[in-house]
């Protein structure tokens, strides 16, 4: 370390540099910790689930991030709408029916969309929070 004790930047920087090597370690021991809490994972949801069960859990899940895909897109169609005075079936003929479709959704329709999606994905990740975490996990890594 340094001569001078009193110099605390030269201190700070000579053990930043003497703990440099320690970050790979950390980062090594972070994912052994992942793996480790996905083995557990896979684990309980072998012992609690039934290929079926977790086969049909897994396409539910798929089903509730597609309605919540669902609810990105309408929002978006509608912000893309903006101000644009055309009306729905001039907008059909420009974008599209599914388009005009989503960018003319009344406000309660848009908001029902919203809490059904919502609740999809809230009911399941109450009632299986193991195997959703497990699912975004595998989503994650594709």
């Amino acid at each position: 370390m340094s001569d001078t004790p009193n110099d605390f930047k030269q201190i700070i920087s000579e053990l930043a540099t003497a703990l440099k090597p320690l970050e790979v370690l950390a980062e090594s021991m972070r994912g052994l910790d992942r793996s480790h809490r996905l083995q557990a994972d896979l684990q309980m949801i072998g012992q609690y689930y039934s290929d079926a069960e977790r086969k049909g859990l897994y396409a539910q899940l798929d089903d509730a991030h597609m309605a919540e895909a669902e609810v990105i897109e309408t929002q978006l169609a509608r912000n893309k709408r903006g101000n644009d005075q055309r009306t729905k079936e001039q907008y059909a003929t420009a974008r599209g029916q599914d388009q005009a479709d989503k960018a003319f959704m009344s406000n309660e329709e848009f908001e029902a969309l919203c809490a059904a999606a919502k609740k999809k994905t809230n009911d399941l990740q109450a009632a299986h929070p193991v195997l959703c975490r497990v699912h975004a996990q595998i989503k994650r890594s594709f």
